[in-house]
């Protein structure tokens, strides 16, 4: 009997050891089990807040990328404005040489352009259509003027050096041109309103 008790208390023993080894096994794995969820739960919120970070940084970028290409665009219509408005000044000028007051203006141009040279044996190049005013100018111009009705253009004068190596362009296209760099924010300003 006494080996009985001992089997038994043993066996007893044994339960308890088992017991004690379940409820440590079972603690052990809650811990792990719940160690394991917060962390996924950290690495599932970084990953959120990086997710988070590069949407933020995706959309700064496309609104900017949009903002360029609309500044961009504005731009472009912006210029093709200009321009449409510097063609249609230029066409209005072309119409100047119908006017009484052209051959005044054609020699305003022609003397300012060979002051500009400052040579005397200057080369005035002229459209076909302002000939006759520019042969009657040249005789009043200062040094000896070579007169060439070579140009096409809608009014003004080229004036040359005799070797062709300076060259002043008094034309309205170039002039025009000249002004609307120099007065291109002007032209903007009234074209669109300032901004």
């Amino acid at each position: 009997m006494a080996y009985e008790e001992l089997i038994h208390s043993m066996e007893m023993d044994a339960q308890l050891r088992v017991q004690e080894v379940q409820n440590q096994t079972g603690k052990f794995i809650d811990e792990t089990k719940e160690s394991a969820r917060r962390q996924a739960q950290e690495i599932r919120e970084r990953l959120l807040a990086e997710a988070e970070q590069r949407i933020d940084v995706e959309r700064h970028q496309r609104h900017y990328r949009a903002r360029e290409e609309a500044k961009a665009g504005l731009a472009r219509a912006s210029e093709e404005y200009l321009q449409r408005a510097l063609g249609l000044a230029e066409e209005r000028l072309g119409h100047f040489r119908e006017g009484d007051g052209y051959p005044g203006i054609l020699e305003g141009l022609t003397r300012e352009a060979l002051d500009a040279l400052a040579e005397p044996e200057a080369r005035l190049h002229v459209d076909p259509r302002d000939e006759p005013s520019a042969r009657a100018l040249v005789g009043d111009l200062p040094g000896k003027p070579v007169l060439i009705p070579d140009l096409d253009v809608t009014g003004g004068v080229v004036v040359d050096s005799a070797d062709g190596r300076i060259r002043v362009d008094n034309t309205f296209t170039s002039r025009l041109a000249r002004a609307g760099e120099v007065y291109r924010r002007e032209l903007f300003d009234r074209l669109f309103g300032s901004p």
